[in-house]
């Protein structure tokens, strides 16, 4: 009988220290699964603010090109080259980009 007691203490301790980790597992899960989310947040608004940047740093407009024809031109800004760039005297530069017939 004795045995049989010993061994059911032995058993419970093992359940108290299953379930402790179990408890601790799913406490680290739920931090994981929080840094995700936060990080997830994060890179949306960095998608965003780089569309915004995109969208506020690009002018578009419609040109005649022939008569009844026309075609849109798309000036994007890009910003300043650093200071390991090999023509440090380019303050500001821009990309053209064009679209006959105004076909997106």
């Amino acid at each position: 009988m004795s045995k049989l007691r010993s061994e059911k203490t032995e058993l419970e301790d093992r359940i108290a220290e299953l379930e402790s980790r179990l408890s601790r597992q799913a406490a680290d899960m739920g931090e994981l699964e929080r840094r995700g989310e936060v990080a997830r947040r994060e890179l949306i608004q960095q998608q965003q603010q780089q569309q915004q940047q995109d969208e506020q740093s690009t002018l578009t407009l419609p040109i005649a090109i022939a008569e009844g024809e026309r075609a849109k031109v798309a000036i994007r800004l890009l910003p300043p080259r650093d200071g390991n760039s090999s023509n440090k005297e380019v303050k500001n530069s821009f990309c053209l980009s064009h679209n006959i017939f105004g076909k997106e």
